[in-house]
């Protein structure tokens, strides 16, 4: 009888109406769904989260009681100061990916901006030292200043964020729920009320000298922000650079003198609502989000504000192979935090706004860099040279072949700056173009006058003829490339099971094999041992023998790691490269270049356990004594540019991989003997390879926990 006290929703007087809906649905085939004009996904969903506490997002818990809050509710310059970091910390969780509802919406001053106008509130004389110390204008003058500030810098990054570059409900959340961020408010206004509040704190007796100083610097801080965002980076480089700075020096100041958190008496506290949502007009379950510590907001911002440098820095840069080493070498260090949507959108704008590339060049000039960058040839040349030696009655297709390269270039360039699902994604789809590409060239060059200097595997002097048909080699060695990074993504994103991981270094063998095999054609016809496309070569060159090697040794080790015999594998090798088998490749005429065949794989496994030559510890010691040779000197240069330093922790990275795996078994025969459990992948210490971790090593080592020597200087 107890339970008929709850008080549930219609009492317990239930009627089964069941066969009311059989009836209504008899003629209905299984599978069949009735569809009703005005009635979407989102109604549907919306359903579910009435009467469900776990979903409703407007369920209040028993005995949940929240502190009422009041805008006008006097505050002391400390807690005024704690309130502004807070307000930091839910833009800041905003830009990490989180809902505003769940971030910048919590923080309620954001509904009460009508409230705490200065207009709407009568000034009087503080009656007592309790008011003297806590003055309004802290709330109407301070507060509302920071709050426009935050909102027009949410405005700010929305419109950046919205232009497709990243996708909203992936990599951030757009849903505004029917809120103003101050869409019709100009900067300028923005920056005004900024400049009359730190004006009036500098100004005021009111406040102790020190919270004078930290609430100044906290609205200094909002101000070189909501400047960064507003500034672009082509109008005014000078600026934009400048700008950078001075948030970078703010920040430190405001780190350096931190807020204490108020007492849990103290109305502050009522300035955050967590579950403000269960107000707000959303369709969505949203869960309550809790704000993160206070340092880890200033350590995101600095994130924000390292990635403006890096805007600037990419934004003078007009090598195409710069900005591909860059982005390509901070998605490889697993030490580099992630880049904040913002961030990775704004690159893509700066690199491309969707007529221009880097703001003064058509997309068409990136084949012509391209060209020089990889051959060392303009593309004018090679256009001159396909015409003079053409043996065809009809002129070459090359117009519709430069548009077609350099849409693949800037979508190719711009997917580094994706997510890590997303580049992976776009990477196996680019492929069947990057092949169309090819054989493209390959028919061309295939129809043209043959010369004394065009003749394979003869070192010849770099003339235009030379250089011109060994151009497919470029386009085959990139294409590669990108093969390359979607089997490495795929180790750190953690999709290869133990079974595909021996595939997963085999076939990186194989891909490995064809770029060197286009780099040493490239190499053959270099005019200058100097130049940088010669540098580059050769850099690619060194890197790429020693992963082969080390992929070599670890395609041997974890052979034994399989749980599931030979036999059994095809069908999980099928499917983890049905992305190598697209239908648009019947297409081309050009057959792919080393597609992954199982026959193939089985073929190579059964030739290494065969080989009793073959030493695995050996195989890593080489590989592990190339990447030291690259470590010495300036050979991490080329095209690299300012990501130098991004090239030399990759490398130091293998080099340190090898250390790791130096206990490794000398022979084939000794691989069977070595305890599976010892070998570690861990993404987050090393993105491709594993740790051998020592044999008492206790459960659950990762590779953090085992110490790795300097390569540069092991005492």
């Amino acid at each position: 009888m107890d339970q008929l006290n709850l008080g549930l929703a219609g009492g317990d007087d239930f009627t089964d109406v069941a066969h009311i809906f059989y009836n209504a649905a008899a003629e209905m085939m299984p599978g069949q769904m009735v569809f009703m004009d005005g009635f979407t996904l989102e109604d549907a969903m919306s359903v579910f989260e009435i009467g469900e506490p776990r979903l409703d997002s407007g369920f209040v818990p028993p005995g949940e009681v929240r502190r009422e809050f009041e805008p006008l509710q006097p505050l002391l310059p400390e807690e005024v100061c704690w309130i502004l970091d807070r307000a930091f910390a839910c833009e800041m969780e905003w830009h990490s990916g989180n809902m505003l509802a769940q971030t910048v919406f919590t923080f309620l001053f954001v509904h009460h901006l009508a409230v705490i106008e200065p207009d709407a509130v009568p000034m009087r004389m503080p009656q007592s030292q309790a008011e003297f110390a806590r003055p309004i204008e802290l709330i109407t003058v301070v507060v509302r200043a920071a709050v426009w500030g935050m909102l027009k810098c949410c405005d700010l990054s929305w419109r950046e964020l919205s232009k497709g570059n990243v996708y909203d409900g992936e990599d951030w959340q757009g849903d505004k729920c029917d809120v103003s961020l101050l869409e019709n408010t100009t900067v300028r206004q923005c920056l005004a009320l900024l400049d009359e509040a730190m004006y009036w704190i500098s100004n005021t007796h009111r406040i102790p000298v020190q919270w004078r100083d930290a609430l100044y610097s906290r609205l200094l801080m909002r101000k070189y922000l909501l400047q960064m965002m507003d500034a672009n980076v082509y109008r005014h480089p000078s600026q934009f650079k400048s700008l950078a700075s001075m948030c970078r020096e703010q920040l430190r100041l405001v780190r350096a003198f931190p807020s204490p958190a108020p007492s849990p008496e103290s109305p502050a506290h009522a300035v955050l609502d967590p579950a403000v949502s269960r107000r707000l007009n959303t369709f969505v379950p949203i869960r309550i989000h809790e704000l993160p510590p206070q340092e880890q907001t200033w350590k995101t911002m600095s994130s924000l504000v390292d990635g403006w440098s890096d805007i600037y820095r990419l934004s003078v840069t007009t090598d195409v192979l710069s900005w591909e080493i860059d982005g390509v070498t901070t998605s490889w260090l697993p030490s580099v935090p992630p880049k904040l949507p913002y961030i990775r959108s704004y690159i893509q704008s700066v690199f491309y706004d969707g007529v221009l590339v880097l703001n003064r060049f058509t997309p068409n000039w990136l084949v012509n860099r391209f060209s020089i960058e990889i051959i060392g040839m303009p593309y004018d040349a090679f256009v001159t040279n396909v015409k003079q030696r053409w043996t065809r009655r009809q002129p070459p297709l090359l117009t519709n072949l430069e548009d077609m390269f350099s849409d693949l270039l800037v979508k190719h360039v711009r997917c580094h700056w994706f997510n890590p699902p997303r580049k992976r994604r776009y990477m196996m789809q680019s492929l069947p173009a990057w092949h169309a590409i090819y054989d493209q060239i390959l028919s061309i060059v295939s129809r043209l006058r043959p010369t004394d200097d065009s003749l394979a595997g003869e070192h010849v002097p770099a003339t235009w003829d030379a250089l011109v048909d060994r151009t497919p080699c470029a386009v085959l060695m990139w294409r590669t490339q990108v093969v390359r990074d979607v089997i490495l993504s795929g180790f750190q994103l953690a999709l290869y099971s133990v079974n595909e991981i021996p595939m997963a270094y085999w076939y990186l063998v194989r891909v490995i094999d064809t770029i060197l095999t286009c780099v040493d054609s490239l190499k053959s016809v270099s005019a200058c041992h100097d130049s940088v496309v010669s540098l580059e070569l050769g850099y690619t060159h060194v890197l790429s023998s020693a992963t082969q090697l080390l992929c070599m040794a670890l395609f041997s080790l974890t052979i034994r790691q399989s749980t599931i015999p030979l036999s059994m594998q095809r069908s999980s090798f099928d499917l983890r490269h049905k992305w190598a088998f697209d239908a648009a490749y019947a297409q081309v005429a050009t057959p792919q270049v080393n597609l992954p065949r199982f026959e193939d794989y089985q073929a190579d496994l059964e030739d290494i356990l065969a080989d009793k030559d073959f030493s695995p510890r050996e195989t890593v010691l080489h590989a592990k004594a190339l990447y030291a040779l690259l470590l010495e000197g300036d050979h991490a240069g080329g095209w690299a540019g300012h990501a130098r330093h991004h090239r030399r922790a990759v490398l130091k990275m293998l080099h340190g991989a090898c250390t790791l795996l130096e206990d490794i078994p000398s022979t084939v025969e000794d691989i069977t003997k070595l305890d599976r459990t010892r070998l570690k992948w861990d993404p987050s210490a090393n993105p491709w390879f594993p740790a051998l971790v020592p044999q008492e090593a206790p459960v659950g080592t990762s590779i953090e926990d085992v110490q790795v020597p300097d390569p540069v200087n092991p005492c």
